[in-house]
């Protein structure tokens, strides 16, 4: 059986298609139901959002925090913040859509144009795998790379002419007129706005890009030359948007946090380091699925995936192998010249997961097929067996979501930052018709944790950060007294009151927010003598 031919109408893996897209589904909308606090590195993202007000780091300003996001991911952001508040559901809300579009477009194009046991695995991966389901309710770009793959996979298809003719099993040539008109019409439209909303799209593009100009040479006519050249400029442009603010002096200090960060996603010196990166990053982080850090899958899936290829060569299918691999190829190039890491972590690469999915599941089938070829009448009940294993990874991933919905264990547990949470709740309300609140680091070094930081600010608004002491306050004599912070509070100094002052300890509690234990977080009010 070709693993590319179109399912027949009894496909005996179409209920098993049908199944797991539903437990995706459930697994999106369940992470995203559970409502937990935002981890540390959401908090920092959020917090652009209400240090910036309005849009400026989608116009060429340097974030805060060391963080990056696409314009228009920020954009959209924002402006749902604006509209609806700074809730957890507000800010999930893009990516959720985003991941739910990714599961439920991958299907559909899988079930249109891959053969039935390749197309319930590659579904399957993609339902179940940890980065697409946690991606999908992190407040991070993340699940938008992850749709962004999906949709230059399906248009890529397209414009190709892969299709498959289910007589010949020969792959389509390009239409006699041309390329299909209106799929460039719509790459005119998507190139720009995926650029825009996700940073590796533009590699998606490129590869894509660089797929069409030999079709265009062999059969393309005027107006297709024409849309294919606006749509590199206007792709072009969006790019150039994209990376706006690496112009400014600001990001010189991000750029370099970033690069020791995701060292791993870049090659090492000489013959062997780069042959050291590209095989951890293959079996870490590109290939790993359905669950992460761990290498013996990572081999795994990669040995499938070359299988698959293998198979895509024997059907002479080059054009699909360029549209699956040049953006691999891309990212690799983009990570010796360290400008995006290759490898490092897997939710870096979700913009290449549905090609992986796809690999892998031409793979297995491919074998399956094989085995089945070679008088194993036992070889589809292996299928199905994996395929019922993939399953079982559901209940399993909603119960370990409840209990942990992190990135890692190493992450904060869900009981720190929901205690994170609690606490500038509760302090917010304390303080909520006091007069000005000065938030004062005790240690010089020292600063509020980014979830209680966040959660802080979003419910407190009357808050001034990296206030001077309390004592210099005390002496610049303010008429409406005021209200200090003070975090952490365990070697507060003392502080010398003028006459008439007073102090009045509001809070005086320890709170869990961060990893090393409790820290202790004071709140005074220092109010001026009564006026005569």
């Amino acid at each position: 059986m070709d693993p590319l031919k179109p399912a027949p109408a009894k496909d005996p893996y179409v209920p098993w298609m049908c199944l797991l897209l539903i437990a995706g589904i459930l697994c999106r909308v369940w992470r995203y139901a559970l409502h937990f606090p935002l981890r540390g590195d959401e908090a920092m993202l959020a917090l652009n959002l209400l240090d910036f007000h309005e849009f400026g780091p989608a116009f060429g300003q340097a974030m805060h925090y060391n963080q990056v996001a696409p314009p228009l991911f920020f954009i959209i952001s924002q402006a749902m913040r604006l509209g609806f508040g700074c809730d957890e559901w507000v800010l999930r809300l893009l990516p959720m859509a985003a991941g739910l579009a990714a599961l439920m477009g991958f299907f559909w194009f899988l079930r249109r144009n891959v053969g039935s046991l390749a197309a319930a695995i590659a579904t399957a991966l993609m339902a179940v795998s940890f980065n697409p389901v946690m991606d999908a309710a992190d407040f991070k770009p993340y699940a938008v790379d992850l749709f962004c793959g999906v949709v230059y996979l399906a248009i890529g298809w397209r414009l190709l002419g892969i299709q498959k003719n289910a007589i010949s099993g020969e792959p389509l040539p390009c239409p006699p007129g041309g390329l299909p008109r209106r799929t460039l019409w719509a790459l005119l439209l998507i190139g720009p706005l995926s650029i825009a909303l996700s940073f590796p799209a533009a590699l998606l593009f490129g590869g894509l890009s660089l797929m069409l100009l030999p079709v265009l040479f062999r059969r393309g006519r005027i107006a297709d030359w024409s849309i294919y050249i606006g749509c590199n400029l206007l792709s072009a442009a969006a790019f150039f948007w994209a990376i706006a603010p690496t112009f400014s002096p600001a990001y010189q200090s991000v750029n370099q946090t970033m690069q020791q960060f995701w060292q791993s996603g870049f090659p090492g010196h000489g013959f062997s380091g780069v042959v050291q990166w590209l095989w951890q990053a293959n079996v870490k982080a590109v290939f790993g699925y359905p669950f992460r850090d761990r290498q013996w899958l990572g081999a795994l899936c990669g040995a499938f995936a070359l299988v698959g290829i293998a198979a895509l060569l024997r059907q002479k299918q080059q054009r699909l192998l360029g549209l699956l691999l040049l953006p691999f190829a891309l990212t690799v190039f983009a990570a010796i010249v360290r400008k995006y890491p290759y490898g490092g972590d897997t939710r870096l690469a979700q913009h290449l997961a549905p090609a992986v999915f796809l690999l892998v599941g031409v793979g297995i089938g491919a074998l399956v097929e094989a085995l089945r070829k070679g008088g194993r009448a036992w070889a589809p009940w292996i299928a199905h067996g994996l395929l019922a294993a993939l399953f079982l990874i559901v209940p399993v991933r909603m119960i370990h979501d409840f209990r942990h919905p992190y990135l890692r264990p190493a992450d904060n547990s869900p009981a720190l930052d929901a205690a994170a949470r609690a606490a500038a709740i509760k302090i917010a309300t304390e303080l909520r018709d006091s007069p000005p609140v000065h938030f004062y680091a005790v240690d010089a070094e020292a600063d509020a944790p980014s979830v209680f930081n966040w959660y802080l600010q979003n419910h407190l608004a009357n808050i001034q950060w990296q206030a001077p002491p309390p004592a210099q306050l005390i002496s610049q004599g303010d008429a409406g007294g005021f209200v200090e912070l003070l975090y952490p509070a365990e070697n507060d100094p003392p502080v010398a009151l003028q006459p008439g002052w007073t102090r009045t300890t509001l809070l005086d509690e320890p709170f869990f927010l961060e990893k090393g234990g409790k820290r202790q977080v004071r709140v005074d009010r220092f109010a001026p003598p009564a006026s005569k």
